[in-house]
């Protein structure tokens, strides 16, 4: 049985080679309350993102992001007709870049809320 990693609180990390849109989407999620780490690359990545949620540019997608822990992996994906090669490299959700920041960061307050209730063992609020 695979059990999803105890969340940190409402943590993102931000992978993308396009500076302007990786600042766009780190004070998004800034605004709205999230702990941001934005890079432009992997090698960038000075610890795992363990219960965290991850957004990453299709360049950095890799199932790597699963296997260390991430609690989700949403990846800006040009193409809806690659969902399912995404999916098969570890992307548990998808948008069409550019984004809106706004959109990205309500994403993840989402799926951080989910990966809360689930790692507590709750139902969900009707």
């Amino acid at each position: 049985m695979v059990t999803r990693p105890k969340p940190h609180g409402d943590r993102v990390l931000i992978i993308d080679g396009d500076p302007r849109q990786r600042a766009a989407l780190a004070q998004a999620c800034r605004t709205a309350g999230l702990s941001v780490r934005a890079v432009g690359s992997m090698a960038e990545v000075a610890r795992w993102p363990l219960g965290e949620i991850v957004v990453t540019d299709v360049a950095h997608l890799t199932p790597l992001w699963g296997r260390v822990g991430a609690a989700a992996v949403i990846v800006l994906l040009p193409r809806a007709a690659d969902s399912t090669k995404a999916a098969e490299r570890g992307a548990t959700h998808w948008l069409q870049p550019p984004p809106p920041p706004d959109v990205v960061a309500t994403m993840v307050l989402a799926l951080a809320a989910d990966a809360r209730w689930t790692a507590h063992g709750s139902e969900q609020p009707v």
